[in-house]
């Protein structure tokens, strides 16, 4: 977590790759969330398969926080968010808004969050809440 936002603030005002981009966002809360649900996955007794689908579903969550986190860094509302809209921007920071526009990367967060959802389909309603939690991350506006 700590390699993501070192390199995050590193690099601000410099053009980077789509590839360093994408491992900036999965390591900042990223990892957080990775670690969450694994340990959960962990001390729950998962087979290994159940903690690799489990991973790839945090590491999906985290990426859509920080995608979304650029959107609404491009069109939030100051109020709501209680941090200025356009700092990214200001900052010269390479984000998913900066690098694939604002309706891509819309669509980018609509996918990859359809892909978290589908690493969960086997556990039915078990995941019920780990579903929720990826829709509201998706649609949060804060």
């Amino acid at each position: 977590m700590i390699a993501g936002e070192y390199i995050d603030t590193e690099l601000e005002g410099k053009s980077i790759s789509r590839e360093i981009l994408e491992y900036i966002h999965k390591n900042k809360t990223g990892a957080l969330l990775r670690l969450c649900v694994r340990m959960g996955a962990i001390l729950g007794n998962a087979s290994k398969e159940d903690i690799i689908k489990l991973t790839n579903y945090a590491e999906k969550i985290g990426l859509t926080f920080q995608i979304k986190d650029d959107i609404l860094s491009e069109e939030g509302n100051e109020e709501i968010l209680g941090k200025p809209v356009g700092n990214d921007k200001k900052l010269e920071k390479c984000t998913y808004v900066s690098q694939y526009g604002l309706k891509k990367s819309k669509e980018i967060l609509d996918k990859i969050t359809k892909e978290a959802i589908e690493e969960l389909k086997e556990y039915g309603e078990k995941a019920e809440f780990l579903r929720n939690l990826a829709l509201y991350i998706q649609n949060r506006n804060k």
